[in-house]
């Protein structure tokens, strides 16, 4: 894996904030993704402070294209139907 992420690190991303194996950024990209897509009317003024106290503004930009385009391609092919008809196997 790239950057030294692990198939067990991957495999354990439900557990990120407890899992020692996750690094304090990578515990809070995980947390900006999952409030962007579940609840992002929780990230108030104390959120982002302590956002960029791991992250630039350039690598939060980053950060949240990424997420949005990922969420927004995955919602257009639940929306077509894609997934239903080209299933992926991923070993």
């Amino acid at each position: 894996m790239q950057n030294g992420l692990t198939e067990e690190a991957y495999a354990q991303v439900s557990d990120y904030r407890e899992n020692p194996l996750y690094t304090d950024r990578e515990r809070a990209a995980i947390d900006f993704a999952e409030r962007f897509c579940y609840d992002h009317s929780s990230m108030d003024d104390d959120y982002w402070v302590g956002l960029r106290t791991l992250f630039g503004d350039d690598e939060i930009l980053d950060l949240s294209t990424c997420v949005a385009c990922f969420v927004g391609g995955g919602r257009q092919l639940a929306v077509l139907g894609i997934h239903r008809e080209c299933p992926t196997q991923i070993p």
